[in-house]
């Protein structure tokens, strides 16, 4: 039979490693331990952030970086708000110039940085522009937490306990002072949604404790030896054309170079595509196939949208006769040589 003092307590104590963690990772964050907030996944903690936002503003649109992750995209299309997103610069930074002066939003999303190529987001500054309205930002702070410093303006942010050094099945999700945020049920012990692991907590506190001395060293480090590798490739491959015919994996192989390398990637295709508003099969069809092997066509085909790619990937498309000598064989192109 459960003992008396089971039931006469109002609530159940924290347990030891999650409250831990929890004073751990405010003491690195600079918040309280109140502000941290526990669960299984940083895909998790992004739905906990963005719902609980959105609960105590019932009015407004969502607006999202065009380069968020697919947890957020997604989130969006299903939660029932006006959706806007934000378009991006060439290296993936949000074009500010482009926030309305006074916006009719909800809540806004945006990456601490683009953990494909690095691209640092302007999370400070557009907290400045969106001050007037009160709109509060969700970062998505995925593979910065102990790699570099967080800008400040954000409401709200979500992070994964892997990116230093803790498990993979922990994410986290800190909620600014004073920020309006409805939690969900459940959650005044710390945790979001259902049971907490406690061997993820504490093995999630040893690794923040761990790191909290030496990340900002380590973090010097690993930023200087990605500028070498980068002002090396930038030296040495100023231009890499992916060629190849249609269907032979070009746009894959691309990207997974790029994030192999670290370089952003454009896809010649789908640039044109945004500068002709249709696809290109829609424009074969309506100027004939003829168009496609003349010389104005190659030009547009070759430069639309992508002029300068210093540094970069640039993928072309395989339609185009003059970069298809090889087949359906893939290859990579720099400065006429030709290697696989």
């Amino acid at each position: 039979m459960p003992s008396a003092a089971h039931h006469c307590s109002p609530r159940p104590p924290v347990p030891w490693p999650q409250r831990r963690t929890r004073e751990s990772i405010a003491s690195w964050l600079g918040v309280r331990p109140a502000q941290v907030h526990l669960t299984s996944s940083v895909q998790a903690a992004l739905h906990f952030g963005l719902d609980g936002l959105l609960a105590s503003r019932p009015q407004g649109a969502l607006a999202l970086s065009a380069v968020e992750s697919l947890t957020l995209l997604e989130a969006a299309d299903a939660s029932g708000r006006d959706v806007e997103i934000l378009p991006v610069d060439p290296q993936g930074r949000l074009l500010l110039d482009t926030v309305p002066a006074e916006p009719d939003w909800a809540v806004a999303c945006l990456q601490a940085a683009n953990a494909e190529v690095g691209t640092v987001q302007p999370v400070a500054e557009l907290a400045a522009l969106l001050s007037g309205s009160g709109t509060p930002i969700l970062m998505d702070a995925t593979g910065c937490l102990g790699r570099m410093s967080l800008q400040p303006g954000a409401s709200a942010l979500a992070g994964s306990a892997r990116d230093w050094g803790g498990p993979a099945g922990l994410g986290i999700l800190v909620i600014g002072e004073a920020v309006a945020w409805t939690p969900p049920r459940g959650s005044q012990r710390g945790w979001l949604g259902g049971f907490p692991d406690i061997p993820a907590a504490a093995a999630a506190g040893i690794a923040a404790e761990t790191l909290a001395a030496e990340w900002r060293a380590e973090a010097v480090r690993a930023h200087a030896a990605i500028a070498r590798i980068r002002d090396s490739i930038a030296a040495g491959i100023p231009e890499v054309e992916i060629v190849g015919d249609p269907g032979a994996g070009k746009s894959t192989a691309g990207r997974h170079l790029a994030h192999a390398l670290n370089l952003p990637f454009f896809d010649a295709d789908h640039e044109l595509e945004k500068l002709i508003g249709m696809s290109i099969r829609s424009y074969f069809e309506l100027e004939g196939e003829a168009f496609e092997a003349g010389e104005e066509f190659l030009q547009l085909r070759r430069t639309g949208g992508c002029a300068d790619v210093l540094g970069q990937l640039l993928g072309i498309g395989g339609k185009l006769r003059a970069f298809n000598q090889l087949g359906g064989h893939r290859c990579f192109e720099r400065k006429g040589e030709q290697f696989t």
